[in-house]
This record gives C-alpha cells, structure tokens and sequence, in this order.
C-alpha cells in the first residue's frame, strides 16, 4: 500500500510541476504579447486585436495551473490570528477540518467547471471577439488546475489523518 500511495504522490506531483511550468510560460507569452501589443501601438498606431482577449485566457491559465503547486508550497494566503494559538493537536483537527471543506468546495467548483466546458464543447461556443476562440480551450485548462488542486488537497489530507491516527500530530 505505501509503495502504491508513494507512486500516486509521486505521478500528482510531477504533473503538478509540469502544470506549474505551464503557468510560467503562460506567463511569458502574455508578458511577449502585452510588450507586442504597446509596441505595435506605440510606433505602428496599430493593434493586435487579440491582446485583451488572449491575456485573459493566461491569466486563467497562470491562476488555475498554478493553484496545486501554490498548495503543495504552502503559498495560498491562511488566516493564522487563532490558528497560531491551537496547540499540536488542535492545528491538526483545524487542518482536516478545513481540507474537508476545501475538497467539498473545489469538487463543486470542479462538476460546474466541467459542465461550463462541456456545454462549451457540444455547442461549439466561440469567444465574441475577433478571433473567435473556442471557449472550450481555456474551459478545459480550468478544468485541468481544478483537477490538479483537488489531488493535492486529497494527498495532504490523508497525509494528514495518517500523521494523526499515528499521533504524530
């Protein structure tokens, strides 16, 4: 069972890199198209057309593939004022209370995620924009970061409850 469970951890968080390499060059083409776009603007008096449209589209995909290794690195912003208080214990009921809820949350998050893009996907949906993006590429990049954060959770959570029943915590 734990070589399993190790493989498990092991697959979920080298794509979890690999999602955190996506944001980053995500990342880098928006920073590539915004400088396009003010050059373009600047010295040809012509836009792109496509740079507020395709930002938005890197800002989802910098937010929601970078949402598990900003877990996994302990980066998402937690309100500690009671929190630092809770002795060994307490922090640790706090911590699978909390991850409880956040596994609920994001599974919710995830099914009207995914019946946002497969609507997107049977109807063929488009952005209004010139270029006429399929809505269901940025969708489906939603869908994988919602994915990924909710297998991050699950392994910290059982991490978690396995540290605690061992009395670790």
């Amino acid at each position: 069972m734990k070589t399993t469970w190790n493989y498990i951890n092991k697959i979920v968080l080298s794509l979890t890199k690999f999602n955190l390499v996506m944001a980053i060059i995500a990342l880098i083409a928006m920073t590539i198209l915004v400088f396009i776009e003010i050059v373009s603007r600047s010295l040809l008096d012509k836009s792109t057309l496509i740079a507020d449209e395709m930002t938005g589209y890197f800002n989802v995909a910098i937010l929601f593939l970078g949402l598990s290794f900003t877990f996994k690195s302990n980066g998402l912003i937690k309100i500690t004022i009671l929190y630092d208080r809770f002795s060994a214990r307490w922090k640790s009921i706090a911590d699978i209370i909390s991850m409880t809820i956040a596994i609920a949350f994001t599974l919710v998050l995830l099914v009207y995620i995914w019946a946002t893009f497969y609507q997107s996907f049977i109807g063929k949906a488009t952005s209004v924009f010139i270029s006429r993006t399929p809505l269901y590429i940025p969708q489906f990049v939603m869908v994988i970061g919602i994915v990924f954060f909710v297998l991050q959770i699950l392994i910290l959570y059982v991490e978690k409850i396995k540290k605690s029943i061992r009395g670790k915590e």
